[in-house]
């Protein structure tokens, strides 16, 4: 499209209809009048899949912060209960030779609550039956806690955590991606604009071969985004 190409041929008479692209560029409509158009095109940015979400906080998702202070709270509540349970036991049934002190008791409270909430076995005795009530409810408890807990954990797992795609201009400019075409033709019409928003999305703007591109969208370590031309019907051409 050009003085000397397809419009000077049919200026000059030696073609009688041309066909081709013609955009909305402000320096061709400032020596043309656009009568009519055929078809309506626009760009489409292709960008890589969002990366699965992995961190250490994923094991405490299942409970929010409010949650997971009640079952700390609770396992205090749980641990106290067998420490004095326990130390009354010593007094009630152990002869005074072979009771076991204040340490000894806290080391059981603490130990067999973590036990029964990660559904291990202990291996001391209780004699009284204040203690076998209060180790069965604190076994019923947390087998209800462990439950939900691991019902809640196994739907995150199935449902994997996903980070935010570049899926629109702002956060094609938030996450700062790289994208590229073959020709500044693709950005001819939105150089010229002043917006911030433009201009920084134009910053990650790089220009490459046919070549180029073609090995960047094989590499699996690049991430960054291609253009495409959205055609009528749902088709694509680059």
């Amino acid at each position: 499209m050009s003085g000397d190409g397809a419009l000077g041929m049919l200026i000059n008479r030696k073609a009688d209809i041309c066909i081709g692209a013609m955009y909305s560029w402000y320096e061709d409509y400032t020596y043309l009048d656009l009568s009519m158009y055929l078809v309506r095109s626009g760009i489409t940015c292709l960008v890589p899949a969002p990366l699965r979400l992995t961190s250490w906080y994923l094991p405490l998702e299942p409970f929010k912060e409010t949650l997971w202070a009640a079952i700390l709270l609770c396992l205090c509540a749980e641990a106290t209960g067998l420490v004095l349970a326990f130390k009354s036991e010593q007094a009630l049934y152990v002869l005074p030779s072979y009771r076991e002190g204040w340490w000894t008791c806290i080391s059981f409270g603490v130990c067999t609550t973590f036990k029964l909430f990660i559904s291990q076995s202990g291996n001391s005795k209780a004699y009284s039956l204040t203690v076998r009530v209060l180790l069965f409810a604190c076994f019923l408890n947390d087998l209800i806690i462990t439950s939900i807990y691991g019902g809640g954990l196994a739907s995150i797992l199935t449902i994997p955590s996903l980070d935010e795609a570049a899926d629109t201009v702002p956060r094609l400019r938030f996450h700062r991606l790289q994208w590229a075409a073959n020709s500044e033709a693709w950005v001819s019409a939105i150089r010229a604009s002043d917006e911030a928003l433009v201009k920084d999305i134009l910053y990650n703007f790089h220009i490459y071969s046919d070549d180029e591109l073609l090995r960047l969208a094989q590499d699996q370590h690049v991430r960054i985004g291609f253009t495409v031309e959205r055609l009528p019907f749902g088709n694509n051409n680059n």
